[in-house]
């Protein structure tokens, strides 16, 4: 059918010659549709009506069948990633869980990689943690060189980890982190990126920048001090347990006295309200100060 009405018999012409798709019910044939039809005397004008509009429905469809897909325009979509990388203050023992996480999930943001990104970077995190080898021995530096960036889009992620760690550093971090770089420029290996950068931060925790004591003596005068604001309790127990641990693995650790590491977690469990926290802490230091005293 047409859209205007025309007397039977007049020969028809497409003004536009719409492009014939597959599927549209369009498709062109070589075929006369016509030719395959066949009727029957018996038939009705309404019943060869729908029998021949049956008939040219199949052919329709044995058109689509035989006539190959095209495939559709590619589609071009853009992720707007983030300019920069917001990187926190380099972090206390207190607070580096926190900061793992804050970098990890940020490192997620500017790449758009998701959990990949993540599980990229938090190998920085676990390294740190294993190497108690002194900055700069052959250990410590394997370590170092096995964080290189091996994933090629990540690697301009990666530079701006660097620049939002680097102007946050210490200003004693600051130089060794440049004499690291000199040293890496003057033996002809490639610039150190973002996860190496942690990795230097995150070892880096065996002196204290400003006073040169032990970093774990440090912390755990940061530790008394914290709990004197937020008093210990059964509430925070678990949190304040995870960082004396954290504490007791630094390196520098082996350089505060076992006497010493119990005078300040008897003034710490002090300054609790809940009184089992206290009995329990007290027979604890009590033998602990039992077998020091035997050693000597």
């Amino acid at each position: 059918p047409t859209r205007h009405p025309h007397a039977a018999g007049v020969l028809v012409h497409r003004a536009d010659a719409a492009p014939r798709y597959p599927g549209s019910g369009r498709e062109e044939s070589f075929t006369d549709p016509d030719q395959q039809f066949s009727e029957h005397s018996s038939w009705s004008s309404d019943e060869r009506a729908h029998q021949k509009a049956r008939h040219m429905r199949k052919q329709r469809r044995r058109a689509r069948a035989a006539t190959a897909l095209v495939a559709p325009p590619p589609i071009v979509t853009q992720i707007r990633q983030p300019e920069r990388f917001n990187a926190k203050q380099i972090p206390t023992v207190e607070s580096v869980n926190d900061w793992e996480d804050s970098m990890a999930q940020e490192f997620r943001l500017v790449t758009g990689g998701g959990e990949h990104a993540e599980q990229y970077f938090r190998p920085a995190f676990d390294i740190a943690r294993r190497i108690k080898d002194p900055e700069g021995s052959a250990e410590w530096l394997l370590a170092f060189e096995a964080l290189q960036c091996d994933h090629g889009p990540y690697s301009i992620p990666e530079e701006k980890v660097v620049a939002a760690l680097a102007e946050k550093l210490p200003t004693g971090m600051q130089r060794r982190w440049a004499l690291l770089k000199q040293k890496r420029r003057a033996e002809g290996l490639p610039a150190p990126l973002g996860r190496q950068i942690v990795f230097f931060i995150l070892s880096g925790f065996k002196l204290d920048e400003s006073t040169g004591a032990p970093a774990a003596l440090i912390s755990l005068l940061s530790l008394r001090d914290a709990c004197k604001k937020d008093v210990l309790g059964m509430g925070t127990l678990s949190s304040f347990i995870d960082t004396w641990n954290r504490i007791m693995l630094l390196a520098s650790a082996s350089q505060v006295s076992a006497k010493d590491k119990l005078i300040y977690l008897t003034d710490i469990v002090e300054l609790a309200t809940d009184e089992d926290i206290k009995m329990n802490t007290a027979s604890f230091v009590s033998r602990q100060n039992q077998i020091s005293t035997s050693m000597f």
